[in-house]
Order: structure tokens, then sequence, then C-alpha cells
């Protein structure tokens, strides 16, 4: 295989982030390009170097670790809100695949578990997938001295991606990346793909549960407000157009 972009693109997908709707997007923006869509940590492992080499677009739950193979990548990532990101994977799984049907697990239950599903967004993922790797099996804590070792290396780290989207401004974020991409400005932008079918009223959620995760999830809260500021500095600096390097 030979590759059809310059450089090859790596979307470093969150999980309950938007990133759906991004790949899709970016399928249908590049539509003469190599895609691949990594679905395991097992796969982003054992992916050949020659077909690496023939890629032009990657997507998938990537850790930062797995950027060392492909060092001229353009990278992109979207991020949500941590709480808002635990809201809809609960009930994503709920209502959209049905995951809870044969045992009854309430919100509170799920802010509680040790399942290994839910510990990749609940234990603070987002710094897991910036400072290495998002997968529970994955996380080598030997690598980090403590909390703030693990928060400072996704801090680093977030600043060398190129371009950071939002999933609260999702529309407007994705008409940048289209700019950002040099697609078409004529190219439409796609409908929210999925979706969480169902969410409750924020009134709904007890403080007790908001705190467990609070607890949890301590780091990505952190991170994510220091990553707004960078995003807004980034906007103000190019004039709200992010700038491709």
């Amino acid at each position: 295989m030979q590759r059809q972009l310059a450089r090859p693109i790596v979307f470093m997908h969150v999980p309950k982030a938007g990133g759906t709707t991004v790949r899709e997007q970016l399928q249908a923006w590049l539509p003469n390009a190599t895609h691949v869509q990594f679905t395991s940590a097992q796969m982003c492992d054992e992916v050949s170097d020659e077909e690496l080499a023939g890629t032009d677009v990657l997507t998938g739950h990537i850790g930062f670790r797995f950027l060392e193979r492909v060092p001229d990548a353009l990278t992109i990532t979207f991020l949500r809100d941590p709480w808002e990101r635990a809201v809809s994977q609960y009930y994503y799984h709920k209502y959209n695949l049905g995951t809870f049907k044969d045992r009854p697990v309430t919100f509170s239950d799920y802010l509680r578990s040790d399942v290994s599903g839910f510990r990749a967004v609940l234990d603070n993922g987002i710094v897991w997938q910036f400072a290495w790797d998002q997968y529970p099996c994955h996380r080598d804590r030997q690598r980090f001295a403590d909390d703030d070792a693990l928060l400072q290396a996704a801090l680093r780290n977030i600043q060398r991606v190129d371009f950071i989207g939002l999933q609260e401004r999702l529309d407007d974020d994705l008409r940048l990346l289209r700019g950002f991409l040099g697609v078409d400005p004529a190219t439409p932008i796609q409908a929210p793909a999925n979706v969480t079918s169902a969410k409750p009223m924020t009134s709904r959620i007890t403080e007790a549960d908001r705190g467990v995760f609070e607890r949890r999830a301590a780091l990505d809260i952190r991170f994510m407000a220091e990553v707004r500021v960078l995003v807004r500095h980034r906007r103000e600096r190019n004039a709200g157009i992010p700038v491709r390097p």
C-alpha cells in the first residue's frame, strides 16, 4: 500500500467525546485515503510497521505511546467534560447497547464499579490516554512516580497534539477541523453519530454520586481545566483558526 496523504493522520478517539462522528467525518472528507480503525488494545499492539507505512488515517482509542510508531503524523483529538462523558457512557450502555438488561445496574452502581470497560472512563481515562494508554491493561503505574507525574505527562503530551476539538461545540470545531485539513469548505458537516439516546436530568443525580466520581476522576477534571485554557490561547493567538504545522 502507498499513502495518498503527505502526512498520516492519527485521530486519538477519546471514548464518549464525539469520536465516532469525527471518524465518519474524516472518512467522508478523505474518501481516497486509506483508513484503519483500531478497535482494541491488541489491535494497536499487533499492527505491523508495513501496514502503518501504507495507512493515511489511523483512528481509535489510541494512547499517546502509539505515536512513537508514527512520528510524522498529524494528530487530532476531541475532548469532553469528564462528568458528561461518564454520564453518557452509562446511559449509552443502558439504552443503546442494553448492557444491563439481564442485571440491573443503577447509575450509583456504575460510578462505584470495577468493571474494566467502565474504569477506562471513570478512573482518569483521559489523563491515562494522553500520558500513556487509556486501556486498563496497559496502565503501567510503574512509569509514573505519583498522580502528579501522571498528570504532568498528559499535559506535556496534549501540547503536541496538532488539533484539539471540544465535544460541546462539535459542529463548530468540525468546521475548524475541515479548514485545518484543507478540505473544501463546501463539503458538508455530517450529523452526529453513535449518540447516547437518553440521559437523565442533572437534578436526578445525587451529590454523593458526584462526589464518588470526582474522587475517581480527579486528574481528568484538572486536566480538562488546563486543556480548555490551552485551546482558548491557541485560538486567540490564531484568530480562532488552528494553524496546520
